[in-house]
């Protein structure tokens, strides 16, 4: 459902219309990616699943990225999961902030991180704000949208 101004019905031009499909389509990126990643969503008979974070036992981040990805790659091969086709989510905040850590001489930690994502020891990186403070390994092949219509 999209609400609309009087206004911007009666004026309506082609700038309207763009405005109002890109405010449904972010909308439905909100919902997609958070309903996708919240550790708090569980499934819904006939309606919806649970998110892929849904009774994950989860470990608390160390401070140190290191670290913390050696401990989501140690849940990841113990749960008998291909690294090939791992990829991390993560927001954008976090992947701005790895992209930023510098380590004694001054160089970047991790040159190979952006805002937009990258490569985080080795592995492609989605950013996407709704993962929050997550930083979630998942294996890509494993993952399936489906959408009967209905």
């Amino acid at each position: 459902i999209a609400v609309l101004t009087e206004e911007l019905i009666r004026f309506s031009s082609p700038a309207a219309d763009a405005l109002v499909r890109n405010a449904l389509a972010e909308a439905v990126v909100a919902r997609l990616d958070t309903d996708f990643v919240d550790p708090k969503k569980a499934a819904v008979a006939d309606v919806s699943p649970a998110s892929i974070t849904h009774d994950v036992k989860g470990t608390a981040s160390s401070g140190n990225p290191d670290a913390d990805a050696e401990a989501a790659f140690g849940q990841f091969v113990a749960a008998n999961l291909q690294p090939t086709g791992a990829v991390w989510l993560m927001s954008s905040t976090n992947a701005l902030a790895l992209s930023m850590r510098k380590n004694a001489l001054g160089q970047k930690e991790y040159p190979d991180m952006t805002l937009l994502g990258g490569s985080f020891q080795g592995l492609p990186v989605i950013v996407s704000q709704y993962v929050g403070d997550q930083l979630v390994l998942v294996n890509a092949p494993d993952i399936y949208l489906a959408d009967d219509g209905g």
